[in-house]
């Protein structure tokens, strides 16, 4: 990522998590010390970077702990960057604090985890809860979007009908 970012002359301007398990927070010391900033998220998953040195023996893997985030992001926040605002959509269920970015402008919602090719994301792991938090995702999303909105989780292909990452509010 950062050859991409040096070769195309671009510099970082956020760094954001969509939630805190131990696959989306291996590269926050990093990135933080990279781009000389912090990471914000959803304060509901600050216990994970607590114990992500925990998680990371449960999957197997060595994880170097986080720095505590620089700020935090609730539902209804804006990012800005260049041209595009995203707004944060409180979108708990795969942990208790997911959240997506939603563009209002490209019709795009960023997941994260939340959603998967074909199905909701995971709720097994701690702190996942469904159908009660999965179905205040699903109206959180359904307030923003007014018209058809690409969903953008862990689906590597363009989004389309057919992909599976397109959904109609």
């Amino acid at each position: 990522m950062v050859d991409y970012l040096e070769r195309n002359g671009l510099r970082l301007r956020h760094l954001l998590l969509t939630h805190g398990h131990i696959d989306h927070i291996f590269g926050c010391r990093f990135f933080s010390e990279y781009a000389g900033k912090g990471f914000w998220m959803h304060w509901a998953d600050v216990p994970f970077l607590e114990q992500a040195e925990a998680q990371g023996q449960f999957f197997g893997v060595p994880v170097e702990p986080p720095p505590p985030p620089e700020g935090f992001l609730d539902e209804g926040d804006t990012i800005t960057f260049g041209q595009t605002t995203w707004t944060v959509l409180h979108t708990p269920g795969h942990s208790p604090g997911s959240i997506s970015f939603y563009d209002e402008k490209h019709k795009l919602v960023i997941v994260g985890d939340v959603l998967f090719q074909g199905s909701i994301g995971r709720t097994d792991l701690p702190g996942g809860s469904c159908p009660c938090s999965c179905s205040r995702s699903f109206r959180s999303w359904s307030r923003w979007a007014t018209t058809r909105a690409s969903i953008r989780g862990t689906d590597p292909r363009p989004p389309s009908a057919e992909s599976g990452s397109t959904i109609r509010f």
